[in-house]
């Protein structure tokens, strides 16, 4: 897990929870897979205002996962066997739709992969 600052949390939660809405489509795209294939970058995107915007720094602020270290603004995401750009985006509702202490609807949020 990354470390962040609360305030940074809690900016970049506020944030997402004004653009995203329960049913929003987020789009996800793979930029790179491991040799091994056991670690993806994989970039979140929305359609905000008629403009695509890449909203990964934002979600791995709220979720707490690192980010690449390449130039690419796109988080690395660890596992294998699934569909990892829908594991990111229901990870994210889950995160951003909790009730107190209680997971989120990770179902909230539509996926679609680019």
């Amino acid at each position: 897990m990354a470390k962040y600052t609360a305030g940074d949390i809690a900016s970049a939660r506020a944030h997402l929870s004004e653009m995203l809405h329960k049913g929003d489509t987020v789009y996800a795209m793979c930029h790179h897979v491991s040799r091994s294939g056991m670690s993806r970058h994989v970039a979140l995107y929305i359609i905000h205002e008629g403009c695509l915007l890449n909203i990964s720094h934002w979600a791995a602020l709220v979720m707490g996962w690192p980010l690449t270290k390449s130039g690419r603004s796109a988080l690395r995401v660890s596992g294998a066997g699934m569909d990892m750009g829908f594991h990111t985006v229901y990870s994210l509702a889950s995160y951003l739709f909790q009730d107190g202490d209680k997971p989120g609807d990770g179902y909230a949020l539509q996926h679609e992969n680019m």
